[in-house]
């Protein structure tokens, strides 16, 4: 169960039962009259029937289906899809569902995937939506061979992404879409993807309250370390979900990475070097 509009992963639920649904829906309900105020949860017209809708009043509901989970960026351009950014991601389960503990670059797709089919879906979902021309982010699922769309959205890639890619490639991603929207796209110069992998590693804040420490210097001393971004300071006040979804983003460390590691504790360890202390009041 999700919103129609929103950010990420914000008020979305996984539900395995009927007092799940019940529950989930009472978040919703709740929460979404606190964002009316919020620009992602203005009111929209139906481009086929002309009705407004407004979304602090409607929420969606969907399959759940279960896979490797994966972000691209893709500029569709006189016909042609050009995939520019690709990796995988790793889900934080121990946060709210639809949470991303880190991002891996480049991708690491299932053995016998043919990546050809990448292009084919990402051209029928752009033409589905009624796109001839644009850049585009999209979130996908890799089951069985099969490419599964969860989300995609006519901008370019957001949260860690572009500070990965310019550690991993010296490419600047938001540069090269301003680039793209004027009109200074070149198909033949499109860089390939790194050889040697990276990750982006978030982190998140335990507890609603100020903070009162933030102790980095373990995550920097790592090995294969390469830079940290901070996007809180000693003194900020943290909000949890389901009442903000962004604010618990303490910020994220870019790393050298290993597909040979267990992916999930190797993001463990290193969160867990990391000393946050949060006062709740």
């Amino acid at each position: 169960m999700k919103p129609i509009s929103g950010s990420g992963s914000e008020l979305v639920f996984r539900c395995i039962n009927e007092s799940g649904v019940r529950e989930s829906v009472s978040i919703i309900e709740e929460q979404l009259q606190k964002r009316r105020h919020n620009p992602l949860f203005r009111p929209m017209q139906d481009p086929l029937t002309s009705e407004v809708i407004d979304p602090c009043e409607r929420w969606v509901v969907e399959e759940y289906v279960s896979g490797q989970e994966f972000s691209c960026d893709f500029i569709l351009h006189e016909g042609k899809i050009h995939i520019v950014r690709e990796a995988g991601k790793i889900k934080a389960d121990d946060q709210t569902f639809g949470s991303i503990m880190a991002y891996i670059l480049p991708s690491a797709y299932p053995e016998g995937f043919h990546r050809e089919e990448l292009y084919r879906v990402f051209s029928l979902a752009a033409k589905s939506l009624g796109y001839k021309w644009g850049h585009f982010m999209v979130d996908f699922i890799i089951r069985k061979g099969r490419v599964l769309i969860l989300e995609m959205t006519p901008r370019p890639s957001g949260d860690s992404i572009p500070d990965l890619l310019e550690a991993a490639t010296g490419r600047d991603i938001l540069a090269e879409y301003m680039d793209f929207m004027a009109g200074r796209f070149d198909a033949s110069r499109i860089p390939q993807m790194p050889t040697n992998p990276y990750a982006s590693i978030n982190f998140f804040i335990p507890a609603s309250g100020i903070i009162t420490e933030i102790d980095v210097s373990e995550v920097m001393n790592q090995p294969g370390t390469v830079a940290m971004f901070l996007k809180k300071n000693v003194g900020d006040r943290v909000t949890l979900p389901p009442d903000d979804y962004d604010n618990r983003l303490l910020g994220h460390c870019i790393m050298h990475w290993d597909y040979g590691w267990d992916q999930v504790d190797a993001c463990h360890h290193t969160q867990g070097l990391l000393k946050v202390s949060v006062n709740n009041v």
